[in-house]
């Protein structure tokens, strides 16, 4: 799958990899312009094929492959992040980094709403065309309150 962030820039899903990126890279400034992850490169001369979990480039294209070894544990903060990756329990997650903990939970709760906000679109598309009813009709159907039906209609 490939992502142009020129034209995303609101991307939670870039946040989310720009903030890894920026941790396993150990740069704060670098900038992701393109992304593709699960990257297949078709036999490279003198080796096989490759897949790659993400393959980016940055904005002053350079490339980075991104593989991280889930066990690592490491006492710096890829380290960290791996511990926190494998946590099932909030309080098992290490809290050194107040910072990196308050991004990831704006963004986790970001990417949340807009989980959310897709489901209640494709239930308002499939309303409207199973029963054959205008956004209106599918909005009243689904009982979506007054004051979010606005901004589903312009995203329709």
């Amino acid at each position: 799958m490939y992502n142009d962030y020129s034209s995303q820039t609101g991307s939670l899903l870039f946040s989310y990899r720009m903030f890894v990126l920026r941790i396993i890279t150990g740069k704060e400034d670098v900038t992701l312009v393109r992304e593709e992850t699960q990257k297949d490169f078709k036999r490279l001369v003198g080796a096989r094929s490759v897949c790659l979990d993400v393959h980016g480039v940055d904005n002053e294209g350079r490339q980075h492959i991104i593989y991280v070894n889930g066990q690592y544990r490491g006492d710096d903060m890829l380290g960290d992040l791996m511990h926190d990756f494998c946590c099932s329990e909030p309080d098992e997650m290490k809290k050194e980094h107040p910072k990196g903990v308050e991004e990831m939970c704006k963004i986790l709760e970001d990417m949340r709403r807009e989980t959310a906000e897709k489901v209640c679109l494709e239930k308002i598309r499939i309303v409207m065309r199973k029963l054959k009813y205008t956004a209106q009709q599918a909005m009243e159907f689904l009982e979506i309150p007054d004051s979010e039906q606005k901004r589903y209609l312009a995203k329709l």
